[in-house]
């Protein structure tokens, strides 16, 4: 009986000293951080916003000329359909070249041919049931 009582004193011991260190820094966690964020913000200054449409345009002045092959380099693959003609004036906007991009073609044909792969495995399932059932 006594050993219980003092298992139970040193246990209970070691709780409130668990319990006072995780209020300790719980403590410091949630009210010191306020404190640094307010140190942090108190350097910044507060400015006014303004919205606006974000567009960049650059002005060229000048005459499209062919001289030398250039390459022209795109994300994505394509065949060069239109090449604005010699000594054409563009304004703002204007095309200038225009690439045809066939990814969704050989993306369905990809996935046509999924597809047909796929009937091909089902028949050859069907017809290998058919021979265990024969």
């Amino acid at each position: 009986m006594k050993n219980q009582k003092v298992i139970l004193i040193v246990t209970g011991g070691i709780l409130v000293v668990f319990v006072l260190a995780g209020a300790f820094f719980i403590r410091d966690i949630y009210f010191g951080a306020g404190n640094q964020t307010q140190e942090i913000n108190s350097g910044l200054d507060t400015v006014f916003l303004e919205q606006k449409d974000l567009k960049t345009y650059e002005n060229f002045e000048g005459t499209l000329k062919y001289e030398d092959d250039v390459r022209i380099i795109t994300e994505r693959e394509g065949v060069l359909t239109y090449l604005a003609p010699e000594g054409q004036e563009l304004s703002r906007g204007a095309e200038i070249y225009r690439i045809y991009r066939s990814t969704e073609a050989s993306e369905i044909l990809a996935a046509d041919q999924q597809v047909t792969s796929a009937q091909a495995n089902v028949a050859q399932a069907e017809l290998a049931l058919e021979n265990l059932n024969a």
